[in-house]
């Protein structure tokens, strides 16, 4: 598998420019992702159940190739896997599947392919769970530029579309430093075609950009808002494909309109669209997110990791690092003090 993935990562990623519109940095992290996965499951030692009753796998169209892993621990196990797409997803997946040398003991069906497809109602749904868009929480000593860079990076990926995307950020201290940095950014990122390389972001679904032009105005009008950066609509020349400028505001919190408020998934916020939500202190952040019911998993602190009574507290992401110019995506500005 992982020998055919790397024979077909070119075509794999024009299938992936084709079907989602995803420019080149983007592609290149999904078929990284889905190597690395594979490389980590041909190093370990499985430990059982081994065998045990069928299941079945889903590719999901916002998480492109991260079933082939799945798929693999489970035929590895001895377990009887069908694999079926959701509507749109890029078709590298299952092509990858069909026709691999299984090990022993396990067994594969992949739909559309056999004439009597499994009853998958009595399967057990392993893998791939939905990915939910993350909260971001930039506190007192974290670096500014840095985690605007990081902001953007995981804010207005794949147009703001990318299941994992941070729609929010809660932010103590340092607040007109940070805006400014994530100003520029907002406004510099370089939006276009998905075959130039140096694109960051590239077009979105003609709906999709209606439904975020519709919010855009609903947001600006609210209460409590105020638009840093304005969302709109990018005509790029000859391209009659739907591109959108990102959005950043800022929302006080409170929010004093409940289309701000916390809820289990931020995904019905679509598009590329940041808000940031200033607070006294790290402590306010906490009741917040306790308030919110926001679970552990969503919270994407970047900066030094927080620590418990106890110490380190080792479960909650976090994202850290120097910011480097060889490890930012193409098309963002590169650093300048403002």
């Amino acid at each position: 598998m992982l020998a055919q993935l790397s024979l077909r990562a070119d075509a794999i990623a024009d299938q992936l420019a084709r079907t989602q519109g995803l420019v080149a940095w983007d592609r290149e992290q999904i078929i990284g992702k889905a190597q690395r996965a594979l490389t980590e499951l041909q190093g370990r030692t499985l430990r059982g159940p081994f065998g045990g009753a069928p299941v079945h796998v889903i590719e999901r169209r916002q998480q492109p190739l991260e079933c082939l892993a799945v798929v693999w621990d489970q035929l590895l196990r001895g377990r009887a896997v069908h694999v079926s797409a959701e509507p749109r997803a890029c078709p590298a997946a299952l092509e990858l599947l069909a026709g691999e040398r299984l090990p022993l003991g396990g067994a594969l069906t992949l739909e559309g392919e056999d004439a009597e497809p499994p009853d998958l109602a009595t399967r057990e749904l392993v893998g791939v769970t939905p990915a939910h868009t993350r909260v971001a929480i930039v506190l007192d000593d974290t670096d500014r530029e840095l985690a605007a860079y990081i902001l953007a990076r995981v804010s207005l990926r794949r147009s703001g579309l990318d299941p994992r995307a941070v729609k929010r950020v809660f932010i103590s201290g340092g607040q007109a430093r940070l805006e400014r940095h994530l100003r520029r950014l907002w406004v510099g990122a370089t939006v276009g075609a998905p075959q130039d390389p140096e694109m960051f972001a590239g077009p979105v679904d003609a709906t999709i950009a209606s439904k975020f032009l519709a919010a855009h105005e609903r947001w600006a009008a609210a209460a409590g808002v105020e638009v840093l950066c304005p969302g709109g609509r990018l005509h790029i020349g000859g391209d009659s494909r739907s591109y959108l400028a990102p959005a950043l505001l800022r929302v006080e919190w409170p929010p004093a309109d409940p289309l701000f408020a916390l809820s289990d998934d931020d995904a019905g916020w679509v598009g590329p669209v940041l808000m940031i939500h200033p607070f006294a202190s790290a402590a306010a952040i906490d009741v917040a997110l306790a308030d919110g019911d926001v679970a552990v998993e969503r919270r994407l602190i970047i900066g030094p990791r927080r620590r418990s009574r106890k110490g380190v507290d080792p479960d909650l992401p976090q994202s850290q690092g120097a910011l480097m110019l060889e490890r930012l995506p193409p098309g963002l500005p590169a650093p300048r003090p403002v």
